[in-house]
């Protein structure tokens, strides 16, 4: 599973037994703002990221860039 998130928002207490319940390995990339963020997911392969922790008031940006599926 791999996770795009806000730098300092992935907490090992919570990763840890997400990952031991599913039995999956969630890999981690952290960005700094918004605009970091969606660069990176640009720049990126469809389907890189499972999961990206963003301020909802930034979906519809990423959803009108086909970023995002709503």
């Amino acid at each position: 599973l791999n996770a795009l998130i806000w730098c300092d928002h992935a907490d090992p207490a919570l990763l840890q037994p997400f990952e031991e319940a599913n039995g999956v390995k969630v890999n981690v990339k952290e960005f700094e703002g918004t605009g970091a963020g969606m660069a990176i997911v640009e720049q990126s392969q469809p389907g890189d990221w499972d999961v990206m922790v963003i301020d909802s008031i930034d979906i519809p940006r990423g959803v009108e860039k086909g970023l995002f599926e709503p």
